[in-house]
């Protein structure tokens, strides 16, 4: 399956930003970017997915499923 290039309005579509917001994560570095022309800017979707998802926040309720279990593996 061959990646899929976004410009930076897909790319902000994809994210739900702004193409500013997407051009100041880009000026600052923090989201994967290519520009082959020097000029173009363009995103792989499979990146900014990853980049979006990268630090997930466990629910508490997740939490509290986890302690419970490890609760009642640690009683027997």
């Amino acid at each position: 399956m061959p990646t899929e290039l976004l410009t930076a309005q897909q790319a902000a579509d994809l994210l739900g930003m702004s193409k500013t917001g997407i051009y100041g994560l880009v000026y600052k570095r923090q989201i994967p970017f290519y520009k082959p022309n020097k000029r173009l800017l363009y995103f792989r979707r499979d990146e900014l997915i990853d980049w979006a998802t990268f630090n997930r926040s466990t629910p508490d309720s997740e939490l509290e499923a986890t302690a419970a279990t490890k609760a009642i593996r640690g009683l027997k």
